[in-house]
């Protein structure tokens, strides 16, 4: 049995060889993949990691909207929107946001006009944490062509090292930080603004703007203890991340116009104005690692 063995592993080694004639790793380059994958299909079972990673969603949009008056002076516009983005990226929410706006008209006697506007809006969305070439958008351009990001182990959990050659060691599953890491951003906003205009007589004219904006946005990341590497770290404890930014400005400004005819060429106007600007911001985080547990 032992000659028969050793007869046949020669065979096998050809054919394992004639399967892959260049190691498939993701540290291969150079003239192997000169020679091979550009001249015909990448050899065995190969799968498109891009595809896995990407998963078609919906777009959805409702709006309702009314306007009307009252009388014969007051108009009044209101509406409420929805919008719904999940993107393409498996195990991302997508983006998400409601819209109020108002706006009312009135025109009084006397020639006083009065202008109200307002706005409220609020959106969520997760992902952020993966801007600027995050780690699985990275981990992405490493994947080998022989390696299925979606395959799943007895225990139902993604693989989080499918390669395990020396790579893999720092080139986790590109799907891991988008399944197991929660990120939630969430971003309040309130605009306001009055405009009046007076004109009394022909003489004098005044205009009277005041407006108002408000933001609020808050993260929220979180890593539950237990959350898996491809090697043995302190990540594997679970880490916290919060975060609160707002910022509230308020501007207005005061014209008014007086104008005298002293004769027919000799014609004067005066103008008086003043302008007020505020702006605050405030920012606020806090995080925490290795979560563990007391005795």
């Amino acid at each position: 049995m032992q000659r028969a063995a050793r007869t046949h592993l020669p065979a096998i080694t050809r054919l394992i060889r004639r399967v892959f004639p260049v190691d498939p790793g993701s540290t291969i380059s150079g003239q192997p993949l000169r020679q091979r994958f550009q001249v015909q299909p990448w050899p065995g079972t190969s799968y498109n990691a891009v595809n896995q990673l990407v998963t078609p969603k919906p777009f959805m949009e409702n709006t309702v909207d009314m306007s009307g008056r009252f009388g014969s002076s007051t108009r009044f516009y209101a509406s409420a929107s929805n919008r719904r983005e999940e993107g393409a990226i498996r195990y991302l929410k997508g983006f998400t946001r409601n819209f109020v706006p108002h706006q009312r008209r009135s025109g009084h006697r006397h020639g006083l006009e009065l202008r109200v506007r307002t706005s409220y809006t609020r959106s969520t969305q997760d992902g952020l944490n993966q801007e600027e070439g995050g780690q699985a958008f990275f981990r992405l351009t490493r994947v080998p062509a022989i390696v299925n990001i979606l395959q799943r182990d007895t225990l139902g959990r993604l693989y989080i090292r499918p390669n395990l050659q020396g790579g893999g060691s720092q080139n986790e599953n590109p799907l891991s930080t988008l399944f197991q890491t929660f990120r939630e951003d969430v971003t309040n906003r309130f605009l306001g603004s009055l405009t009046a205009s007076y004109n009394p007589v022909s003489w004098f004219t005044m205009d009277a703007n005041f407006s108002y904006d408000l933001r609020r946005a808050t993260a929220a990341q979180i890593n539950d203890k237990g959350f898996r590497t491809t090697v043995t770290s302190s990540a594997n404890l679970g880490s916290i991340f919060r975060a609160a930014a707002g910022s509230e400005e308020l501007n207005g400004s005061v014209n008014a116009t007086f104008k005298h005819d002293f004769g027919p060429d000799f014609k004067t106007k005066y103008q008086f104005r003043y302008l007020f600007a505020q702006r605050d911001f405030s920012f606020q985080s806090a995080q925490g690692a290795s979560c563990r547990s007391r005795a």
